[in-house]
């Protein structure tokens, strides 16, 4: 196993525990929190979790390690389930990075869904009734597999070893792209439309998300709103900018150096990998924002764990004041080495 396979499986395997664990809990707290501001959004704050938990949880199957030829990008399924499956590694694949692109739609969706309810626009609250719901989550479901099936057109996928381009031991699924394919005039301008589409849609989700948050503040600070309720509001919008600014970082620079390795010359090796670290940790932030930002979650986390500790020290205090009361203490005589009970305070043992 080489030293990126070693780093790429342990950072795959913490990844997994840092996002599953903690979104879990975020579930657990939005379903259960009896906060008004809470429960109104519960169901957005639950599904991005579970989101989250699905990509960590392909990624940590897959167990990809990337390596950047001359001639191609080489991604190699490494989980031990599914490297010599070609379909369980394909569908696997493919369903992760459906749900990667439907991550990045998520946050302004979310963000209009505030917009439209605190400041009253009544014509975008149509999107979010049950009809509105379904016809804009297969809109958005067809364009994220439209852009997957876009790059599996460019791809070869075959078992064989690895040895040869890393120090993976085996026979293995290799996903590739050919970048002979993306050097002609045909597979340059596929590729620059795909890259322009990519960026736009980034671009829009990023200016609705600095949108919608400016109103929703120009809103809070005028509203005549009970005080609390400001501040909820307030926690709720800071911790979702936050989080639609990290997958700027784990997410959409990823893919755009992704595209940069393919349409380049560069030849980095396993270096490339770096992809694949970056897009394990975009899911382990969103959790610990919640939990640390949003006052409801923060508190109800400090009073279980200070519940717990109070009950393990009552627990100690117990043990400890009833072996003090009913253990004798056994005390061994030098002069004639017998070994005698002392009598205890309470009279318990006779001298």
């Amino acid at each position: 196993m080489s030293l990126m396979e070693t780093i790429l499986t342990a950072n795959a395997l913490i990844t997994s525990v840092l996002s599953i664990v903690p979104n879990l809990m975020i579930i657990f707290l939005a379903c259960t929190t009896k906060v008004a501001e809470i429960r109104q959004y519960r169901w957005i704050i639950a599904s991005q979790s579970a989101l989250e938990i699905a990509i960590s949880t392909a990624l940590a199957i897959l167990n990809m390690t990337l390596y950047d030829d001359y001639n191609s990008m080489l991604m190699f399924i490494c989980g031990n389930g599914v490297r010599h499956s070609i379909p369980f590694s394909v569908a696997i694949f493919s369903i992760y990075c459906i749900m990667l692109m439907l991550s990045i739609f998520t946050h302004p969706i979310a963000f209009l869904y505030r917009y439209a309810y605190i400041c009253g626009k009544d014509r975008i609250k149509t999107l979010f009734t049950l009809r509105g719901t379904i016809s804009t989550s297969i809109f958005f479901t067809a364009l994220s597999v439209v852009f997957v099936f876009a790059l599996w057109q460019r791809t070869t996928i075959a078992v064989y070893d690895a040895i040869e381009f890393s120090q993976i031991e085996g026979t293995i699924v290799v996903i590739s792209i050919t970048y002979e394919n993306y050097r002609s005039p045909h597979g340059m301008a596929i590729d620059l439309i795909c890259t322009m589409l990519f960026l736009l849609v980034v671009v829009a989700a990023y200016v609705t998300v600095f949108y919608c948050t400016e109103k929703i503040f120009k809103k809070l600070g005028t509203s005549d709103m009970h005080a609390k309720t400001k501040s909820v509001q307030r926690q709720l919008n800071f911790v979702m900018l936050l989080q639609a600014t990290f997958p700027i970082f784990f997410t959409t620079l990823p893919i755009i150096m992704f595209f940069v390795c393919i349409g380049s010359d560069l030849q980095i090796g396993e270096v490339a990998s770096v992809i694949i670290i970056l897009l394990n940790w975009q899911p382990c932030a969103h959790p610990f924002i919640s939990m640390y930002f949003v006052a409801p979650f923060r508190k109800r986390i400090l009073r279980a764990v200070s519940c717990k500790s109070t009950n393990i020290r009552g627990r100690l205090f117990s043990i400890t004041h009833h072996t003090s009361h009913h253990v004798p203490i056994v005390v061994v005589s030098a002069v004639n080495a017998k070994v005698t009970p002392s009598p205890s305070k309470h009279g318990l043992c006779n001298a």
